[in-house]
């Protein structure tokens, strides 16, 4: 069957993923390898967010194998937080894998959280969000080919709360001087810095000053 309502039941009695017919072979082998990959985690940090999954069924999404992620959240309210939330896996109906980045960056303003503190669900206004911290080996992996055309700039970058954070920044673009500052006016709201320890995704409109480090 294909009811939409079904993928809710299935969560309530104990499922990690859903799908809805009909579905070809490897969305059913992406999505068991998904399963498997979440049932190893701690139950309570699944739970969470498979509640903050429920109301996506009505997006036709949760046939797409997605993968629990865990990161801390810094925001404009003094807050901060543990969160946990899904990213979509590759899969034929989406174009993934998809990032921490890439789920900030979208044009969503809200993002679906389980926060343990708040109960379940903890709907969080995007733009209220001043910095996520993944742990570094989360952070993109380094390609040495992509050197020849991306800019490594190493970087002090300091925040309106005068917190002050080094890292590197791999910034795309022309070959030139404007790199870095085309690369910082972009149409995207978070900037990624990888640290030494972890990668930090630094919301632009709370940047105050990067100065370069080279």
């Amino acid at each position: 069957m294909n009811d939409p309502a079904l993928n809710a039941k299935a969560f309530e009695a104990g499922a990690v993923l859903a799908m809805q017919k009909t579905v070809d072979t490897k969305t059913v082998i992406r999505t068991i390898e998904a399963a498997l990959t979440l049932g190893d985690r701690p139950t309570p940090a699944v739970e969470a967010a498979m509640s903050a999954t429920k109301g996506r069924e009505a997006e036709g999404e949760l046939s797409v194998p997605m993968q629990l992620t865990r990161a801390t959240f810094w925001t404009e309210d003094k807050a901060t937080f543990e969160g946990t939330f899904f990213l979509h896996l590759n899969a034929e109906s989406h174009n993934g894998p998809e990032t921490v980045l890439d789920r900030l960056n979208t044009p969503d303003r809200f993002i679906v959280l389980g926060v343990a503190a708040d109960g379940p669900v903890a709907i969080q206004n995007k733009a209220q969000i001043i910095r996520v911290d993944l742990p570094a080996e989360a952070g993109p992996k380094e390609a040495g080919d992509l050197l020849s055309v991306t800019d490594v700039e190493h970087v002090r970058v300091r925040l309106i709360n005068g917190e002050q954070l080094d890292g590197s920044i791999r910034a795309d673009g022309p070959v030139g001087r404007q790199r870095l500052s085309d690369f910082l006016n972009a149409h995207t709201a978070f900037l990624s810095l990888q640290g030494p320890t972890h990668l930090h995704l630094l919301q632009k409109r709370f940047i105050s000053r990067i100065i370069s480090r080279k």
